[in-house]
C-alpha cells in the first residue's frame, strides 16, 4: 500500500484556490442533463465522484463534451425526464451524489427499461432503504438485488405505467438529506404535482439550500409549506441558463482555514460567506475554538489566535458543539481537539451520520484518533476527544475515505516533532485528487 510521511511543522502560511465542489458539481450536471437547451458547466470538480456521473449519464444517452482539464463540460440536454427503452447496467463507484439522485431519476423513466445500478463494495453498505422504499410506495419498481435496504438495485420502468394524479412521497430525513434531494430534483419533470412529506427531522439541513438553489438557476421553483417538513412541487420544464459556474468546495476549504487557525495564516480563494454550502459555516466552530476568522468576496482567511497560545501554550481551546448541519467539516474539529491545552475535552455531537458515509467515520475517527495518542469516547451519534500530553507518531488508516487522509494531514502541524505517515494518500481523488500538492504548498512556510 502507498504511503505518505509528513514531517512535523507547526507552520502553516499562504493562499490556497480551492477546486468546485463535489455537492454542486453532480447536482448542475444532473440539471443539465434533464434540462431543455445545452448548458457549459465551469469549474467542474475533477474528481472520481465526477467522473462515475458523467460516465452514468453517457450510458444514458446525454451527450456531453469535457475540455482537456476536465473543469468544464458542455451538456446537451434531455429535455425533460429519460424516455429510454432496453436494459442498462450503471456502475457508480463509491459516489452517493450520483447514486441517490439517480435511483429517482430513473424510477420516473418513461420508457419500458430495467436499470441495475451498483457500485463499490462500500456503496452497498451506504443504506438506500429510505428512497427506495418511498419511491416504492408511490407505484414505483424498484428491487433490492443482494441485502434488503442496500444497493445493488434493479430499477423497472413501463411506458403505460404513468399517471398523471397529484403524487404526495413520505420520507424520513434522518438518515441522509440525499434522499430528500434526488426527489426534490426529478419532481418538477415527473409531469404532476408532487407534495413531499419528511418524517423524521432532518439532518444536514444547508445542503438541501444547495439543492434548492441550483432548481432556481434552472428556473424551476419549490414550494416550501414548511422549511425542511414539506415541499410542493408543481410540473415544470428545466431550462438551461446556457452556463453555469460551480462554486469552491467548502468542505474541501475546511482543512486548509484549520490549517490557518493551528499554524499561523491561511487564506483560501473561490469561496466565501455568501455560498450557499453549509460547510460554509466551518469558521464559527473555528471561532468557538479560538480561531481568528476574516471574509470578504471571494475568500475566507482563517489565523492562529496567538494570544490564546501564548496563555494556554495552544492555538485552540475545546468546545462542545452540536453540528448537525456540517457533518463533513464537522470531522475537521475532531482533529482541531489534539490542538487544545491536554486533558481538555472536546464533544462533537448529533452526527449519527457519520456512519453512512464512505466509511463509518465515526469508529474511524475514533481509531485513527486513539492511534496518535488521544483519549476518545466513541458514543452512538456523538464524539469525545481528550487532548493528549504528547501526541505519537502513526500510521493512519484511511478507510478508502478521502476525508480521512486529508483530516489527518493536519496532525502534521504539530511542534512535537512528531511525523504521521497517511496509508492510501490517493483516495483524496473521490474529491480533491491534488490535495497533498495543495497542503504542501502552505505546511511548514
Amino acid at each position: 500500500m502507498e504511503k505518505l510521511t509528513l514531517k512535523s511543522s507547526p507552520l502553516a502560511h499562504g493562499t490556497i484556490t480551492i477546486p468546485g465542489s463535489k455537492s454542486l458539481s453532480n447536482r448542475l450536471l444532473l440539471l443539465s442533463a434533464l434540462a431543455k437547451g445545452t448548458t457549459k458547466v465551469t469549474n467542474l470538480l475533477k474528481s472520481d465522484d465526477v467522473y462515475w456521473m458523467l460516465k452514468a449519464l453517457e450510458t444514458l444517452g446525454i451527450k456531453y463534451q469535457v475540455n482537456e482539464s476536465q473543469d468544464q463540460a458542455l451538456v446537451e440536454g434531455n429535455g425533460g425526464i429519460f424516455t429510454l427503452d432496453g436494459k442498462y447496467d450503471l456502475f457508480l463507484g463509491n459516489a452517493g451524489t450520483a447514486f441517490r439522485p439517480l435511483i429517482a431519476a430513473l424510477a420516473f423513466n418513461r420508457g419500458d427499461a430495467e436499470f441495475t445500478i451498483h457500485g463499490e463494495p462500500r456503496m452497498h453498505e451506504r443504506p438506500v432503504g429510505d428512497l427506495v422504499d418511498a419511491l416504492n410506495a408511490i407505484g414505483c419498481e424498484i428491487e433490492y438485488l443482494n441485502e434488503k435496504g442496500y444497493a445493488p438495485l434493479r430499477i423497472v420502468t413501463k411506458k403505460d405505467n404513468k399517471s398523471l394524479d397529484p403524487i404526495s412521497i413520505n420520507i424520513p430525513g434522518n438518515i441522509s438529506s440525499q434522499f430528500l434531494t434526488s426527489i426534490l430534483m426529478v419532481a418538477p419533470v415527473i409531469g404532476t404535482q408532487v407534495t413531499i412529506n419528511l418524517t423524521s427531522e432532518l439532518v444536514s439541513k444547508p445542503y438541501i439550500d444547495i439543492t434548492l438553489n441550483c432548481m432556481q438557476k434552472f428556473n424551476v421553483e419549490v414550494e416550501q409549506l414548511e422549511a425542511y417538513k414539506k415541499y410542493v412541487i408543481k410540473p415544470q420544464s428545466y431550462l438551461s441558463p446556457e452556463k453555469v459556474i460551480v462554486e469552491g468546495d467548502a468542505s474541501s476549504a475546511s482543512y486548509f482555514l484549520l490549517a490557518g487557525a493551528i499554524g499561523g495564516d491561511v487564506t483560501v480563494q473561490g469561496i466565501d460567506m455568501t455560498s450557499t454550502q453549509g460547510d460554509k459555516n466551518f469558521v464559527y466552530a473555528l471561532e468557538a475554538m479560538g480561531a481568528k476568522i476574516s471574509f470578504g468576496e471571494g475568500f475566507i482567511r482563517a489565523q492562529k489566535n496567538t494570544e490564546l497560545e501564548q496563555q494556554t501554550g495552544y492555538p485552540l481551546k475545546a468546545v462542545d458543539l452540536n453540528l448537525n448541519h456540517i457533518p463533513d467539516a464537522a470531522m475537521g474539529i475532531a482533529i482541531a481537539a489534539l490542538f487544545c491545552p491536554p486533558g481538555s475535552k472536546t464533544i462533537i455531537r448529533d452526527i449519527y451520520n457519520w456512519r453512512v458515509k464512505e466509511t463509518d467515520r465515526l469508529a474511524a475517527m475514533a481509531n485513527e484518533l486513539k492511534a496518535v495518542g488521544a483519549q476518545v469516547v466513541e458514543g452512538e451519534d456523538y464524539l469525545e476527544v481528550v487532548a493528549p500530553e504528547k501526541l505519537k507518531a502513526a500510521e493512519i488508516k484511511t478507510y478508502n475515505d478521502h476525508r480521512m487522509a486529508m483530516c489527518f494531514s493536519l496532525v502534521s502541524l504539530n511542534k512535537q516533532g512528531v511525523e504521521v505517515t497517511i496509508l492510501d494518500p490517493k483516495c483524496t481523488s473521490k474529491t480533491f485528487p491534488t490535495y497533498f500538492t495543495e497542503f504542501n504548498k502552505i505546511h511548514g512556510k
